[in-house]
């Protein structure tokens, strides 16, 4: 064997020792990067009733809020509603509340503060299809640093329904902006605001603000707040609208969310990440971004001269019946009822994750933890409460009522 034919073995060899030193300098890297895996932990039993018909979740403090809306499986009016408090770390259920309201649909944190907001009876009239109030809905509050031991909201905002017009009533989602709670309505193209500090309706069912048009329509609107304004979504008409909490008052111009003219597109759960307010097109299966800078300037406008605004398409096929959109961090989930999953988003719209539930469970809200590594996604049809650790390789933790 020559010389030249010796150099190029050893050269060969010392390449490949050197791309087998990189690659398991990598595959250590990735080992290191991965989240640890953990014990399987074995959630103590709920007590029966813990879990009905879970809708809204958030993290509260150490614990994970819960609302029950409780329908009846015949008729799917609400019965009793409650708010159950589960340890996230192990899936114990330590305390449920009784809500003031019943059919509690969303809950939130705000300072040291849980807010739980209640529907209250819907009124369905099946000869026309018109819904109204049947009665009181509104906001129940308690400090977070209680929720362990409370045997009641501490204190309670009533939305009763207007007198003149059932339809103005029912309270729906839920945004808070500068220490007031702004509530759609689940029965008109209102507004309702309250002054959480002073416990005290600011604008309800006799003067609310009214979106879209002059006098009261179904909308099932979703509301989300941004840094100088709030955007609310028109699910019928597929328009978002912007309300102006420093003039107190809807601004004129409305953007148009839809993609095609023929369709309704059903757009719901607003939300911002970063420059952009992101939209979940519930009836589409999509994801519509707007910049929140060109919302600025819907918002500065004046009837008669408003800008001429589209979307843009982040994400289409993001599964069946989806009915919610989280942000966490950079990063969206969306909650696709049908599928029974939760998908993650990347940057560019693409499917980057999936978090398969059990078949048939009908998820509706999913919540994060202050540090993202948690995920709570509530199970209307199961009766459950799913936990995903994800600094834990993905363990879960499953909550099931009796």
């Amino acid at each position: 064997m020559g010389m030249t034919e010796n150099r190029l073995i050893i050269g060969a060899l010392a390449f490949a020792a050197l791309v087998a030193c990189e690659a398991e300098q990598e595959a250590q890297t990735q080992a290191d990067a991965a989240p640890p895996s953990c014990a399987p932990v074995t959630p103590p039993s709920a007590p029966a009733g813990a879990l009905s018909n879970p809708q809204g979740v958030a993290f509260a403090g150490a614990l994970i809020a819960v609302t029950n809306t409780n329908l009846d499986p015949m008729t799917y009016a609400p019965l009793e509603g409650s708010v159950t408090f589960i340890d996230p770390t192990v899936g114990e259920v330590v305390n449920q509340i009784t809500t003031t309201q019943p059919n509690p649909q969303k809950v939130a944190v705000t300072g040291d503060t849980l807010v739980v907001l209640s529907t209250g009876p819907i009124a369905y009239d099946f000869d026309s299809g018109d819904s109204t109030s049947g009665g009181p809905g509104g906001l129940d509050l308690t400090p977070v640093d209680a929720l362990g031991a409370a045997t009641g909201p501490a204190r309670h905002i009533e939305l009763a329904p207007s007198a003149e017009d059932a339809h103005l009533g029912a309270p729906l989602d839920l945004a808070i902006f500068d220490g007031r709670a702004y509530m759609t309505s689940a029965t008109s193209n209102a507004v309702f605001v309250a002054d959480l500090a002073a416990g005290a309706l600011v604008r309800g069912a006799s003067n609310p603000l009214l979106y879209g048009d002059a006098s009261p329509r179904l909308t099932t609107g979703a509301i989300t707040a941004g840094v100088r304004h709030l955007y609310v979504t028109d699910f019928n008409a597929d328009t978002l609208h912007i309300v102006d909490p420093a003039a107190d008052a809807v601004r004129p111009c409305a953007v148009d969310l839809g993609l095609s003219a023929m369709d309704t597109e059903g757009p719901t759960a607003p939300r911002v990440l970063g420059d952009h307010l992101y939209v979940l097109l519930g009836l589409a299966k999509a994801v519509v971004r707007v910049p929140v800078a060109d919302l600025d300037r819907v918002a500065a406008a004046e009837a008669g001269a408003c800008p001429d605004l589209r979307p843009e398409v982040f994400a289409q096929d993001v599964g069946e019946f989806p009915n919610d959109l989280l942000v966490v961090g950079e990063a969206l989930y969306v909650v696709a009822s049908g599928d029974n999953a939760v998908y993650g988003l990347d940057a560019g719209g693409a499917r980057a994750s999936t978090l398969a539930l059990e078949e048939g469970s009908n998820p509706w809200s999913v919540a994060a933890s202050a540090d993202g590594r948690h995920l709570a996604v509530t199970e209307w049809a199961a009766r459950a409460v799913t936990v995903i650790d994800q600094g834990c390789s993905g363990a879960r933790i499953r909550v099931v009522a009796p």
